[in-house]
């Protein structure tokens, strides 16, 4: 055929290898199959034997399925084989043969197509699937690996993985690094820089780096003779945190297959750093509610303790005449138990184990409120500034525990501004799809963002690690006990919600407080009915008191006996009920403790009200734990007085809840 011949322009285009043979020997082949051969034309390529294109170790194979094909009728046969280039170097490819009668006899047409990339693809599909199906438990082992399984299949380049943290970029691991490669540097300038600023998810591909202008701004481009580059912007949880690049000294030609590999690399290494953040997540909630279990415990048995010295210290106050030297001991003793109760109270706001009184509330309203308080305290060097929204949905919080928030969170921020500074306070609504969500708390859906940012000194990431446990503090001896931000956080989560903290030294430090907005049904909030309690006065009923702690109770006792009230007393809810089946007169109020061992009091009240159905109970408790509602969050029409309590809060709530019918 003739060169313009419109059959031969479409021969020599085809896609394929096309070649016609016939007693070993090629007739005419196109120029697609002269060059996978690697030879300059289809001339030279017919010249030799065909068997001889054929690897030695496949001849007599390739040769024994062209006889078989003579022996059959006319048919297909595909397999695949090894080939020689002009240069004598081996590759993959696949064969079909198909047989031709043609006017002068049969011949056969082959059809050549090289699988070298296609088989490369297949291998490191597998290698892939393979990490995969033996994934460990441990992240940064899983990183490790995907760096080297890149650094195999990129055999010439230095695979690096590296975090950005601000204007500082960090080398987190990599493998056959160049030699002096700093452990952090300043990012600006550098190739990677521009990579994790990027708006494309594709990853950037860089040939001839001397030529472009990467080649003044990054200074590694000369220190290291760089020519070619290859990166991905590495995300968890959607974020930007780093980029896994692949450079070389080399002039390398990253193929669709490289970068499409280096996009998976790096998604993989993102997922395990979400995973190993969630973990750490998890690890640090885990610990914080072994040292909350620890805490409210502690609590609870010292507040029976508090309840028995400041009822005792009450009897003894009341015993001495005004005038008396005594008094000033007494009363410095019940200063004391009533500074120990606020330490009580505060390891059990973090413990969560506090009883809330929730309303529905605007979080901005409740900032805006607490204003003229903050300005007060944080005094002229400080400027407080408020950015409150006040069409974010309201919440269902404890208006007075939110302000303690706040408290704790500006005195704090005025401790890190010695020289003053700025204190932000800001209300926002957000949205947390899965991506976003930042805490073990926390789930998505609709929340108020409450953010206390300052302009002081910031702390280090070791100080950050340990903000919230309860006894951390980094203030003088004497100045300062480490509960407060332990008692901001028991308190966001006791509320639903969560409390996060971000801080650089030098640049200040800001918190997160998340809270659960309301929906659209009805949390109708309890009002009170403005009805002002009766005067004391001498009193007649009879009291079923139970409760386990002796001192506690006998306080009890005595304080009501004393008002004129008979009391059934027992230690246990069996022993109470046992009590109550063996006593005929009319009990008009069953005074139980709330955590006891065996029955607890929620469920002696249930069992009281089965044998005296008109009974109200009054809980006691210096420990609030689910059994009066989720989260310490009383359930509606539950009466609970905490401890420590005085003689007049005990006689005072028993005399409003019998009254009341």
């Amino acid at each position: 055929m003739s060169e313009d011949n419109p059959f031969k322009l479409l021969f020599d285009a085809a896609p394929l290898g096309i070649g016609i043979l016939r007693e070993e020997k090629l007739l005419c082949a196109n120029k697609t199959y002269a060059g996978i051969c690697g030879f300059p034309d289809a001339e030279s390529l017919c010249e030799k034997p065909w068997v001889e294109q054929v690897a030695p170790q496949r001849r007599e194979d390739a040769l024994e399925r062209i006889r078989k094909l003579e022996r059959l009728p006319p048919c297909v046969e595909e397999y695949e084989t090894l080939l020689v280039r002009a240069d004598g170097a081996q590759f993959p490819a696949k064969i079909r043969v198909r047989a031709l009668d043609l006017p002068d006899g049969r011949a056969w047409a082959i059809f050549v197509t090289d699988v070298t990339e296609r088989l490369r693809s297949e291998r490191r599909l597998a290698r892939i699937n393979e990490h995969f199906l033996s994934l460990s438990p441990y992240a940064d082992e899983n990183i490790g690996r995907l760096i080297r399984l890149c650094a195999e299949f990129l055999p010439e380049t230095s695979v690096i993985y590296s975090r950005m943290d601000g204007p500082i970029q960090r080398i987190v691991s990599g493998f056959n690094l160049p030699e002096g490669l700093p452990s952090s540097f300043d990012a600006e300038g550098h190739i990677c820089q521009a990579v994790v600023r990027g708006d494309s998810d594709e990853p950037l591909v860089m040939r001839d780096l001397p030529s472009s202008p990467y080649a003044k701004s990054d200074p590694f481009v000369e220190r290291y003779g760089l020519k070619t580059y290859i990166g991905q912007t590495l995300r968890a949880g959607g974020a930007p945190i780093g980029v896994l690049c692949a450079v070389s000294s080399k002039d390398l030609d990253f193929d669709t297959e490289d970068i499409k590999l280096v996009g998976i690399l790096a998604s993989a290494i993102g997922l395990e750093e979400r995973r190993k953040l969630l973990e750490e997540q998890l690890l640090h909630s885990r610990k914080m509610d072994a040292i909350g279990r620890l805490a409210g415990g502690v609590a609870h048995d010292f507040n029976n303790v508090l309840t028995a010295v400041k009822g005792s210290a009450g009897f003894l106050q009341s015993s001495f005449a005004e005038g008396d030297e005594r008094l000033g001991d007494v009363r410095e003793i019940i200063a004391a138990a009533d500074h120990a109760a606020a330490l009580t109270r505060q390891l059990l706001a973090f413990s969560r184990r506090q009883a809330l009184a929730p309303v529905i509330v605007s979080i901005s309203d409740v900032v805006k409120g607490m204003a003229d308080t903050l300005r007060r305290i944080l005094g002229e060097n400080v400027r407080l500034v408020l950015k409150t929204d006040p069409l974010i949905p309201k919440s269902r919080v404890d208006p007075g525990q939110l302000e303690h928030v706040m408290l704790n969170l500006s005195m704090n921020a005025l401790d890190a501004m010695p020289q003053g500074g700025e204190l932000l306070l800001k209300t926002e609504a957000v949205e947390l799809g899965p991506a976003a969500v930042g805490g073990p708390r926390l789930k998505p859906g609709k929340y108020v963002l409450l953010t206390v940012s300052d302009t002081g000194v910031g702390m280090s990431p070791e100080v950050l690690d340990h903000i919230f446990e309860p006894f951390f503090t980094t203030k003088e001896r004497g100045k300062g006990i480490g509960l407060g931000l332990s008692t901001v956080y028991g308190i966001a989560a006791q509320s639903g919600g969560e409390i996060m903290a971000r801080s650089k030294p030098g640049e200040g430090s800001s918190f997160f407080v998340y809270l659960p907005a309301c929906g659209e049904e009805d949390c109708a909030q309890a009002q009170g009915n403005g009805r002002q309690s009766a005067p004391l006065a001498h009193c007649s009923e009879t009291i079923l008191l139970v409760e386990d702690e002796g001192s506690v109770r006998a306080l009890a006792r005595r304080i009501l006996s004393a008002k004129g009230y008979r009391i059934l007393e027992a230690e246990s809810g069996d022993a109470a009920l046992k009590l109550l089946r063996l006593y005929v007169g009319d009990v008009r109020l069953l005074l139980t403790d709330v955590v006891m061992p065996g029955m607890n009091g929620k469920e002696l009240a249930e069992k009281v009200r089965e044998l005296r159905p008109m009974t109200p109970v009054l809980y006691i408790s210096g420990y609030s734990d689910d059994a009066l509602g989720k989260r310490g969050i009383l359930d509606s029409g539950v009466r609970l007085l905490q401890k420590p309590f005085t003689g007049e809060d005990l006689v005072r709530k028993i005399r409003d809840i019998l009254d009341a019918g």
